[in-house]
């Protein structure tokens, strides 16, 4: 299966969102077996977001996982809450609404 994704294009927005430096890293260093699609490291000041390519089938997985991980950094916390959830799927619309933008020009 081959998908293209712009992880530069990625890094901005949430960047915008989180307000903080943000590193995404694309990898295959995950153990064989590991069925997280990302984790997150974070404090005030930065964010790296590693994502677990063997887990990975398109682009709206990618965004899923980045969506999932910008929430714990907006939140500070790496629990799994019903606010988690929510501000979850809130973030994957925002981010896949963003990523997916084109802009119209009009003649």
């Amino acid at each position: 299966m081959i998908f293209k994704i712009k992880l530069q294009k990625l890094k901005t927005i949430v960047e915008k969102i989180t307000s903080r430096k943000v590193n995404i890293t694309y990898t295959t260093m995950f153990e064989q077996g590991d069925n997280r699609k990302a984790v997150v490291t974070f404090n005030n000041i930065e964010a790296n977001i590693v994502i677990n390519s063997s887990n990975i089938k398109s682009v709206e997985d990618i965004i899923d996982a980045v969506a999932h991980e910008t929430a714990h950094i907006i939140l500070g916390t790496n629990e799994h809450s019903k606010r988690f959830l929510a501000k979850w799927n809130e973030l994957f619309a925002e981010i896949k609404s963003k990523y997916s933008y084109v802009k119209k020009i009009v003649v």
